[in-house]
This record gives C-alpha cells, structure tokens and sequence, in this order.
C-alpha cells in the first residue's frame, strides 16, 4: 500500500499541481492522513521544491465536538488561516487540497452543521475571489478516500474503507509505477480535441440521451479547457483530479431543452437521486425531483444567477469512473463519468483572453456571473453530440458515446 501512496503523493505533485524547483506548497488534507506528511515532505525535496505548509481538517463531527456551539472561535480560526494563505498568493505557492468525497452529516444536528459550513463558505468564497482576481495561481482539488464515505457508498462491505481505496487507486491510475507518464500521455489526448473545438468555434452544440434533449448556444469567443490549465508561464496543472472532462462556457441564455440527472446530486452531505431541469433561453424556468426537492429549491434561489448556466462539459460515456459503475457521492468524480452542466457561475478561462473576474465582465461578454456552482450530470453511455458551425454546417462530434472527430 506503501507504494502506491508514493505513487499517488508524485502524481498529484508531478501532474495536479506540477510543482516547480522553489516553488511553496500548501497541502490541505484530512486530519487522518497526517502519516501522509513524511510522502509530501520526500516527494516535494526531489522536486526540489521550496517548503511545504500543512493544513490539518477536521470532518464535521469532529468540529460539533471541538466547537460544541461556540462557533466564533472556529470563525477565527479560518479567519487567521485565510489570510495566511492570502498572503501566500504573491509568493509563488502552489495549492492542493484533498477533501473528503462525503461530509459527515446527522438530520437531528442539522442546524449545527449549517452554521459550520456557512463560516466555511464565507471563507472559502473569500479565498477563490481572491485568487482568480490575482489570476494564474495554480491549484489542484481532489477527493481522498475516508471511513465515513466509504461506508456510505459500500454499506454492506465488511472492510468498505479497503474496498473505497481499492477503486480510488485504480481511478488515479496509481496502481500503475508509470502512473505520472500515463496522464501525461492522456492530457495529451485530451488537449488535442480541445485545439480542434477551439479552432472550430462552433456556435452551438445539440446534446440527445435517452432522456435528455439540451440545444446549447456556445459563448462568442469561448475557449475549451480540458484534462488541464496552462499558466501564462507554460506550466500545465490539473485544477480537478482526476478529470476527462472539456469544458466552456455557454451563453448565460444559450441553454433550451429538458435535462434529466443520470447521477445523484449530491449537496452538502445531501442527496437528490432523481430530477429533471428545463430550461428556456437559459433560464430554469422549471424543475422538479422525485425526492429531496427542497434541496433544488435551495440551490436554485441561492442567488439571482443560479437559475442560469456556467459550464457545459464533454465526457465519452465511457470513461475510468463510469466503468467502475459506482455511484461514488461525490461531484468531483462523478461529474467524470458523464456530460454535464453547471448551473451558476462561468469559469474566467472559458473566454478566449484573459477577463477581469467581476458581474459586470461577465455581463459584457454573454456569461454568467453568480456567488455559486453547481454540476449537474446527465450524459450516459449513448450520448450524442452535434456541432453547428456558423455557417449552418452540423458536424457529428459523438455518437452512442464515442468521439467521431
């Protein structure tokens, strides 16, 4: 296990967040995966990296038990690391984090766990503001396999916590010695279909599955962003892993049809499993959910923007996640196993230059501006996929799954 902990600590520093000679790095990580520390501090000297800088989390049982109501000392608390990290933005630091893929949740604490994760949100919001203001700051975000969502998703398993970090390795491909060389190779990949739809320009795409029918009118002058960001130095890094999606951004009312979720959405430890959105010139003008649909009614009204969409990504409707037929509860890797959308804000490297990240930019260039993003998944194994040209040309980009270009 010990070896593939090595392999999987070099390819988040060689491939996530690439880490240069001198450059800091600032580790976010569960609090049970201290022992992970002596990986970090070896791998990042051969890389021959400056220092790396730890932050230890607690998942939230452990903070309703630390804190037990007295919730400003933790609002401090991350007041004082945020600066600290604030500060780090003009130091050449590089930032990863590994979450846990399920948060803790209790119905009956409910209201406790609301006042936790909205002081992490003012905070966590503060941070990306921040960073996207400051522009080409390279980050990594990924999931790590924990007790509390391996149980979750394997109930009936006797050891569930072996069974997440089983699949979670082969997902990561870091059961592999050459795991660094196999996403490198598949970056590759990946970046080639991105030069073709960014030389196409298409000016719209038409989604069709079993159950969904999306028209999507595509941003003017959009850029694809795929298996990996560039700096403005050259260097590539994986701000998600691991990732097969290419991404854009959508007109803010480019979207009309009717998507149906083929994954659950699974927000702030809650789960919606089935639920439908239609959508008119952009606008969800219509929703509905079998089950939890308070949860949508929430999402969508979190601001005036979040009726609208941000992102329209492509997945094949294979892919390493999608093969493991495991619905895993988590977006990060779940929005990778299907075609999706997000409703909510746009990503700034969307447009093909660089933007000011602000409402009234983004209102300028046709996207949409909002506090929130949200993935959505509704791509499966037949997806197809037309492209129209600006000349009426339709071009066929997949069918029944599989690339065609």
């Amino acid at each position: 296990m010990y070896k593939y902990l090595e392999n999987l600590v070099d390819v988040w520093l060689r491939v996530g967040v690439n880490i240069q000679p001198n450059q800091l790095l600032y580790v976010t990580i569960p609090s049970e995966y201290i022992s992970l520390k002596d990986i970090f501090d070896k791998k990042t000297k051969q890389l021959k990296g400056m220092e790396v800088i730890y932050q230890f989390t607690d998942d939230y049982d452990q903070l309703l038990e630390k804190y037990k109501n007295n919730y400003q000392i933790y609002d401090s608390y991350l007041s004082e690391i945020t600066s600290k990290k604030l500060s780090l933005l003009e130091q050449n630091c590089v930032f990863f984090e590994a979450k846990r893929g399920i948060d803790f949740f209790d119905e009956e604490k409910k209201q406790e766990l609301q006042q936790l994760k909205q002081i992490e949100k003012k905070y966590n919001l503060k941070f990306r503001n921040e960073k996207r203001k400051v522009g080409d700051i390279v980050s990594c975000k990924t999931v790590i396999p924990t007790k509390y969502w391996a149980e979750c998703i394997f109930p009936e398993e006797l050891r569930p916590l072996d069974k997440l970090w089983e699949v979670y390795l082969q997902i990561t491909l870091a059961n592999f010695d050459n795991a660094v060389e196999i996403w490198n190779r598949r970056i590759n990949e990946i970046q080639e279909r991105v030069k073709y739809l960014d030389q196409q320009q298409f000016k719209s795409l038409y989604f069709k599955t079993d159950k969904t029918q999306l028209y999507v009118e595509l941003a003017e002058n959009h850029k694809w962003t795929g298996g990996c960001e560039i700096t403005e130095k050259g260097i590539r890094y994986m701000p998600n892993f691991p990732t097969q999606e290419i991404f854009t951004a959508p007109k803010k009312t480019g979207i009309t049809g009717i998507m149906h979720n083929t994954k659950p959405l699974n927000y702030s430890g809650r789960l919606i499993n089935e639920f439908s959105l239609h959508f008119e010139k952009g606008k969800i003008l219509d929703y509905c959910a079998t089950d939890n649909k308070s949860i949508l009614d929430e999402i969508i009204n979190l601001d005036e923007n979040n009726r609208y969409p941000g992102e329209i990504a492509i997945l094949p409707g294979e892919t390493e996640i999608s093969k493991t037929n495991i619905i895993f509860q988590t977006t990060l890797l779940d929005e990778n196993a299907a075609c999706h959308l997000a409703i909510g804000c746009a990503y700034p490297c969307s447009i093909n230059h660089k933007i000011e990240y602000g409402r009234k930019e983004f209102e300028r260039l046709g996207i949409n501006y909002s506090n929130y993003h949200v993935d959505v998944m509704f791509g499966d194994s037949r997806v197809t996929i037309t492209a129209s040209s600006n000349n009426n040309e339709e071009i066929l980009l997949m069918e029944n799954g599989e690339w065609r270009v």
